[in-house]
């Protein structure tokens, strides 16, 4: 394997770039104008490096792909910011006392469109973490409606679903594995059970409705196929079947998969 050559993992074109000379990062895959280039150590064989790309390359491509329309937001006073598709300026108030501030005490003006965000030390990072905790307080009751909506509809039932920030994912579903002690006959083994959870971005509350659809479902999907394979898309299709048009991939395959 040399510099140049053109690796197809699971449909997708991966260069293979110039050796990593940094010990911290001795394997890494870099994306730019959504070309996909391999980096790794010259100890590597080519077995590894196909392996770990397996790895990490569905991981890259969901994380490129979703960040296609994270919103660019400021926090600043003055600055805009979207609420369910409904257009909102921010202004900081500031105040004396530690109990005036936080997420419980700031004001949505629906007429105005204004939230008004009060803090006793004002700055762009104060403001983002407030108005995120507002958003999901504000606005769990309704994404919960929606949440279970289409668990009914797909006849699923996950064990639990959470809020996150996170600057590239809209969502990810979780299979955790917990310790059940009631089906331990022998205290010496292991067992677990699997639990699912499923995670949505703040920010996916100052999407429009069908963003917010299409993500709810995707990370549902998962409990059917883990991964991004066909089968997925297929599911996918069945309850959103414009999702390419919602949500474009910003990495598409570049070379065709292979037969099974």
């Amino acid at each position: 394997m040399k510099k140049g050559d053109i690796l197809n993992i699971d449909g997708y074109a991966v260069i293979v770039g110039a050796h990593s000379r940094n010990i911290l990062k001795s394997f890494y895959v870099a994306v730019k104008d959504n070309v996909m280039t391999v980096h790794f150590a010259k100890n590597y064989t080519d077995e590894q490096v196909i392996e770990k790309l397996k790895d990490c390359v569905e991981e890259l491509v969901t994380q490129q792909n979703d960040a296609r329309h994270f919103p660019k937001f400021t926090y600043e006073d003055g600055s805009e910011v979207t609420v369910l598709g409904e257009k909102y300026t921010l202004r900081w108030k500031t105040v004396m006392n530690r109990c005036e501030q936080g997420h419980k005490n700031v004001f949505m003006d629906a007429n105005s469109h204004e939230i008004t965000i009060p803090m006793c030390d004002p700055s762009a990072k104060n403001a983002k973490w407030i108005f995120l905790s507002f958003l999901e307080e504000l606005l769990y009751d309704f994404f919960r409606k929606r949440f279970f909506y289409w668990c009914d509809k797909m006849k699923l039932r996950p064990d639990a679903f959470e809020f996150f920030h996170n600057p590239v994912l809209w969502g990810k579903c979780d299979i955790r594995e917990i310790e059940d002690e009631d089906l331990l006959d022998d205290p010496d083994d292991d067992e677990y059970l699997e639990m699912v959870v499923v995670k949505y971005n703040t920010l996916l509350l100052t999407q429009e409705m069908r963003y917010i659809d299409e993500t709810i479902v995707h990370e549902l999907c998962h409990m059917f196929v883990m991964g991004h394979e066909m089968e997925f898309y297929h599911e996918l299709e069945q309850y959103i079947p414009d999702f390419r048009e919602i949500n474009p991939p910003k990495i598409v395959r570049t070379l065709p998969r292979e037969a099974n």
